[in-house]
């Protein structure tokens, strides 16, 4: 806050001249003669100054004098207040001795006010100067500085650069090296991944025709022989219809997971929202079963495999009622607010069990499961890898949040545009 001295030897002026200037966001500070009003400037940096000309003792000119001849007060503006201003050399004295301007008396208000803003105005425009200058001339003298310091630096450099130059050269040549290396192993990798993938999904086909004759012959078994076996004999059979069943899913996960990448659909401009919805109506009977609700949000629209993008979202809101608690199951899908490079955020938040996050890197693997075989969740473990799988197909990520009893919400992270997808947020 700016301050301002007023200075009059009458009491009943500098209270006038108080009550007018408290209109303005001013600190007022008082003095009845120049001696208090010099002892004033040792305790404060003031902004203006308005003195009275005709004071006993010292009068306004002299203090006005004194002021310019100190370093610290010779730049204050100085209004004087004078009831003889219409005469010349009386004028000129006040203008010799540093003021700026002339009041008469009585004074009005209005004149008062506007005359004193636009000194604090240029006085605080004076103090940005002279803070810029001051900030100008540290940094021209850090900038020489840094001017030498490079002069320096260069000098180091060129003794050292026939040095470099050849230690440059000598690991360029290493570095291509490495590189037609590593592009021989990425070839060799990626043609490795495809008949990997190739072997999973001909191996899961051809796995399914043995399997169905087990279960065919099983069936047969328990309903033309069960009555003949003994108790050991139907438990048997029973386990070998069980593990033929958790096969049968197995192969078919397996199956699904190979085929996110083997046999893909081209990427096109979807509306996202409608592929969550129709995954819902394929949940239908689930979402009767356990009496879930689901609540779709608004979705963005994004390049994407439509077939693929209903199927993560089924997984997802599948394993949500499936791991539910106690209570009704609530299972929230809505997109973030915020939109970073061209990525979305989709959220699918839910009321269930939830899990101990150090378990998060875990549930994403093939086959990783967090309950045991005898648990009341059955599955194969399959269903998050192949979320996984479909989402950094398209260029994206997935993780979650999630604490046991407080429910678990999974992030998928997609681009807009599959031609973006590089630049990962």
């Amino acid at each position: 806050m700016a301050k301002v001295l007023i200075v009059d030897d009458k009491a009943s002026n500098l209270f006038a001249l108080e009550n007018v200037l408290k209109r303005l966001d001013v600190e007022i500070i008082k003095a009845l003669n120049g001696e208090e009003a010099l002892r004033a400037t040792l305790y404060h940096d003031f902004a203006l100054a308005i003195l009275d000309v005709q004071m006993p003792g010292m009068d306004g000119y002299e203090l006005a004098s004194l002021l310019r001849s100190d370093n610290k007060t010779r730049n204050i503006p100085i209004i004087f207040l004078s009831a003889v201003y219409s005469e010349e050399p009386y004028v000129f004295r006040g203008y010799e001795s540093g003021g700026v301007d002339f009041i008469t008396k009585p004074f009005r208000s209005e004149i008062l006010l506007s005359k004193v803003k636009i000194f604090l105005e240029l006085a605080e425009q004076k103090a940005e100067l002279v803070s810029k200058g001051a900030r100008l001339e540290r940094l021209v003298a850090e900038l020489e500085e840094q001017v030498e310091a490079r002069k320096r630096a260069e000098a180091e450099i060129r003794r050292a650069h026939d040095s470099l130059e050849e230690k440059v050269q000598e690991r360029t040549a290493e570095l291509k090296n490495e590189i037609e290396t590593r592009k021989t192993y990425m070839t060799k990798l990626e043609q490795s991944n495809r008949e990997l993938e190739n072997f999973a999904f001909v191996a899961s086909h051809d796995l399914q025709e043995p399997l169905r004759k087990i279960q065919t012959f099983s069936d047969r078994l328990m309903k033309m022989h069960y009555h003949c076996l003994d108790d050991h004999g139907r438990d048997y059979l029973e386990r070998m219809q069980r593990s033929a069943a958790r096969m049968q899913d197995l192969i078919l996960d397996l199956l699904e997971y190979s085929r996110v990448t083997t046999r893909p659909k081209p990427f096109r401009l979807i509306n996202l929202k409608q592929f969550v919805e129709e995954a819902v109506m394929d949940l239908k009977v689930l979402c009767e079963e356990t009496g879930g609700i689901i609540e779709v949000g608004e979705l963005p629209s994004i390049e994407a495999d439509g077939v693929q993008m209903r199927q993560l979202f089924q997984n997802l809101i599948g394993n949500a009622l499936k791991y539910r608690g106690e209570c009704q199951p609530v299972v929230k899908i809505y997109c973030d607010s915020s939109y970073l490079n061209e990525y979305w955020k989709i959220h699918i938040e839910d009321n269930g069990i939830g899990f101990d996050e150090c378990y998060l890197d875990k549930i994403f693997k093939p086959f990783q499961r967090l309950h045991g075989r005898n648990s009341i969740y059955q599955g194969t473990g399959m269903g998050l890898a192949i979320c996984r799988r479909i989402v950094e197909r398209h260029g994206g990520s997935i993780t979650a949040r999630s604490e046991p009893g407080k429910g678990t919400t999974f992030v998928v992270t997609l681009p807009e545009n599959q031609e973006k997808s590089e630049r990962r947020p």
